[in-house]
């Protein structure tokens, strides 16, 4: 690895922040946005888009240590993103060793090209990345759901947060929302996936009763 110093890193970091504000969470303020309980995940587990610190999946480790945990992030492409993901991790290390020992797979992919075979999982979860951060492209948006299908495995579950709602907002607002709430089922729907959206259980800010949607996605046996 190149030499690299803590000032710099620290300016990566405060760009990264938006980003990491919502990623990086405690594992229980990301399944609390889902409104399951980690008890729920079984198998093998792919997380996708985590944060560059991955506290929330380290979370799931040491409370499941039986959950074999992968972690896709596709800013780890980018070589300060991987340097910084190193920063954060030895300032991890110092602050919670026990957190940052739990032993997690890490890999720069796209859910547009997942790296790995059919029936791969048996649980996908992703928290404010899938498809909160898709562009408006039904054609990118069918091949990233095809891939969750492909490599979720028979019976498996998926829970991505968060699907915006669309009477949170203003008319002009509530219409592209809306748009893209019908772009999203229109997609599940030609998949031919068992899908269902419910209200999450936590107000996106506090002091409201603003709610985003969870989606839930089934593989049932075809």
């Amino acid at each position: 690895m190149d030499e690299f110093s803590e000032k710099s890193l620290r300016d990566q970091e405060r760009n990264a922040i938006p980003y990491d504000s919502y990623t990086d969470r405690e594992m229980k303020q990301y399944f609390d946005f889902f409104g399951v309980s980690i008890n729920e995940l079984k198998g093998r587990v792919l997380e996708l888009g985590s944060g560059l610190t991955e506290k929330a999946v380290r979370g799931m480790k040491k409370e499941r240590p039986d959950l074999e945990i992968v972690v896709c992030n596709p800013q780890l492409a980018q070589k300060n993103m991987r340097d910084l993901r190193i920063f954060n991790t030895i300032r991890g290390i110092e602050k919670n060793k026990d957190l940052y020992q739990q032993k997690i797979s890490v890999l720069a992919a796209l859910a547009s090209d997942l790296p790995f075979p059919d029936n791969s999982f048996n649980t996908i979860i992703s928290n404010y990345a899938i498809p909160f951060y898709l562009p408006e492209d039904k054609n990118l948006f069918k091949q990233v759901f095809s891939e969750i299908k492909r490599v979720l495995a028979e019976n498996g579950i998926a829970y991505f947060y968060p699907i915006t709602n669309p009477s949170a907002f203003s008319p002009f607002a509530k219409e592209s929302a809306q748009k893209r709430l019908d772009m999203l089922t229109s997609i599940l729907s030609e998949l031919r996936l068992d899908f269902r959206f419910k209200l999450s259980p936590k107000t996106v800010l506090e002091d409201t009763d603003w709610r985003d949607y969870v989606l839930i996605i089934r593989k049932k046996t075809e």
